[in-house]
């Protein structure tokens, strides 16, 4: 975990705008899934997962992360508790604190910190899309959860996916949840020495699941091209790192050309 620089941000949709209803309820529907309380007869006792694709068989769950919990008193306590053990103990020197001499079993050791602090909202995705798979029968249904970073900016993306995938590390922790997705929305975010972007990223907790692999890629491929159908900003958008896992990293810039309220659907 680097020390990261100063994120420049660019907001990309206004502060009021919805991106459940305006973003991710048009994008389900325009690739297959539809909200889960519109398929099944959903009992007022059961918590649901938010949509379902009824083809590959596959939940999944939103998360909206606006919080920074780097500004959390109870993690700035911790994080400040760790640093003094290890400066104290000598396995770190001051130079880290300004960035020019890494140590990174100290960065993984504060990345734990952060991981507990997003173990909640995965806990509570997990148990939805379990509860709802015994309550139904469908005990062969996937279950996909997609984080929006709507706030948390302080982590850069790829360190904030390691965040997340360090709670999958394990045994069958969140055994509900075979794969995450990662991406931003309302403001772009910088990826290493990258111009600052929108992003969406995956990650498998299986990657020999090849089915729930090509589904979950074809949502990625076809993320972007519905933002530009959505609000007429036209996108170029590559695959930027690839691996055999089936883990990788998409890109987006948009253009700076002006898009008023009534060219969105």
């Amino acid at each position: 975990m680097k020390r990261a620089p100063k994120k420049e941000v660019d907001e990309f949709f206004s502060p009021d705008f919805d991106i459940e209803s305006r973003i991710i309820d048009p994008f389900v529907d325009s690739v297959g899934g539809t909200r889960v309380d519109k398929y099944f007869d959903v009992p007022t006792h059961l918590q649901n997962p938010d949509y379902y694709f009824p083809k590959p068989d596959v939940f999944l769950e939103l998360k909206i992360l606006t919080k920074e919990f780097t500004r959390d008193s109870g993690f700035a306590r911790e994080r400040t508790r760790i640093i003094n053990d290890w400066l104290s103990s000598g396995r770190a020197t001051p130079h880290w604190l300004t960035g020019k001499i890494p140590c990174p079993e100290l960065d993984i050791e504060i990345l734990k910190v952060l991981s507990k602090k997003l173990k909640g909202p995965l806990d509570t995705a997990n148990r939805q899309i379990k509860d709802f798979k015994k309550h139904f029968g469908l005990d062969k249904a996937k279950g996909v959860v997609i984080f929006v970073n709507d706030g948390f900016y302080e982590a850069p993306p790829k360190q904030l996916a390691a965040i997340i995938g360090e709670n999958f590390q394990g045994g069958r922790r969140f055994s509900s949840v075979e794969c995450f997705i990662l991406t931003n929305l309302r403001r772009q975010l910088l990826i290493g020495d990258s111009s600052p972007v929108l992003f969406w990223t995956q990650f498998f907790r299986d990657a020999s699941d090849d089915h729930l692999a090509e589904f979950v890629i074809s949502l990625g491929d076809q993320w972007f091209p519905l933002l530009e159908r959505l609000s007429g900003v036209f996108f170029k958008f590559s695959i930027v790192d690839t691996d055999p896992t089936h883990q990788y990293l998409q890109e987006a810039v948009y253009s700076k050309t002006p898009v008023t309220s009534d060219q969105w659907l």
